[in-house]
């Protein structure tokens, strides 16, 4: 129920490390953001900085226009879960009567039965006593994946029912990928992408957000851009792809670069009967994850290993070799040295 301006906000610990360096980012009121980010990118300390457990060396956290940098954390109208034990004391605090019994037993016996009547009340109640932002950190980590599954999903009927502001760390990337309004990627205490879920998994600013977000993350080849008689062309090792259409505007001022081309498993696949030659690389199979509905295929081609589908019947065995068809217009091109993006295309099979 708030918006917080995050401005310029800087932690330091005694040693000397960063844990938050610069970070600047608007959550605004009733979203649900996530953050994410490898372990000890500064998750954590991001949020006890904004609820006011740490301080800020530089930098400012803005409340509803109010600067609440100084404040201390009582005086700031924000609660930091940190676990199930803390989350069950914390929706005590506001009657415990927004979620429906799964997170109220995550502690402790389930709750008697009540009358509709007095259920209606508790809710007035908590409205009123609702702070202006609840800050999430991996509260759901010592939970099961049913016990998790039903948790975020009582989770975020809570928030949207109540137009609350939250925001949830966490490791599993998966708990806020579908259901975020926002994403926060850190790393190294720094913010390196800030957007909607689809917007950073479709078009990541940099290769390691590309590498790191996503179910499954993009994976990585090295390849020279090519031009040869206005065809385009990713030149791997000695194989290379053709790029249909001709090359896209930002890839004609890399020709003959060496670049990282990302790729989810979208345009990639174990080759068919009929498959375009130019579209195909070789190469050896070093994994399988199966799924289910589909096997995801870790092949080995030159500059470096790509996932593939593959169907589940037709999928080869490790080590043995493999021919990958890939729609060279619908993978990522990022800088081979900064690793920041040259140009995404359609990420649609």
């Amino acid at each position: 129920m708030a918006t917080i301006d995050l401005r310029n906000l800087q932690r330091v610990m005694p040693d000397g490390t960063i844990t938050v360096a610069g970070v600047s980012a608007r959550i605004h009121d009733g979203s649900l953001v996530g953050v994410i980010g490898p372990s000890g990118s500064g998750k954590t300390t991001l949020l006890r900085t904004m609820a006011g457990l740490e301080r800020a060396q530089d930098g400012a956290v803005v409340i509803d226009g109010q600067d609440v940098t100084a404040l201390d954390p009582r005086a700031r109208d924000v609660v930091l879960v940190t676990g199930p034990q803390e989350l069950h004391t914390i929706l005590s605090v506001i009657e415990e009567a927004l979620l429906p019994p799964v997170l109220r037993r995550l502690d402790g016996p389930a709750p008697r039965r009540r009358p509709a009547a007095v259920p209606r009340r508790i809710v007035a109640q908590a409205y009123d006593h609702m702070p202006a932002a609840v800050l999430l950190d991996d509260p759901f980590a010592r939970l099961g994946p049913t016990e998790t599954a039903q948790a975020l999903a009582e989770l975020h009927s809570f928030q949207k029912s109540t137009g609350a502001t939250v925001v949830h760390a966490t490791n599993r990337q998966r708990q806020v990928l579908a259901a975020a309004d926002q994403l926060l990627v850190l790393r190294g205490g720094e913010l390196v992408q800030q957007g909607p879920p689809r917007s950073v998994v479709r078009q990541p600013v940099t290769a390691f957000v590309g590498g790191f977000v996503g179910d499954p993350p993009m994976s990585f080849v090295d390849g020279r851009v090519r031009d040869e008689a206005g065809l385009g062309w990713l030149e791997l090792g000695d194989q290379r792809l053709r790029i249909p259409g001709g090359l896209p505007g930002p890839l004609r001022e890399r020709v003959g670069e060496l670049v990282r081309v990302g790729a989810r498993p979208g345009p990639v696949r174990v080759s068919e009967a009929g498959d375009p030659v130019d579209l195909r690389v070789t190469g050896r199979v070093v994994g399988i994850q199966r799924t289910g509905p589909v096997d995801y295929v870790t092949a080995e081609v030159p500059g470096g290993r790509w996932v593939a589908r593959s169907d589940p019947g037709a999928t080869p065995r490790i080590g043995d070799g493999v021919e990958v068809t890939v729609n060279a217009r619908s993978v990522s091109v990022f800088d081979h040295q900064t690793g920041h993006a040259i140009w995404h295309g359609d990420p649609s099979p």
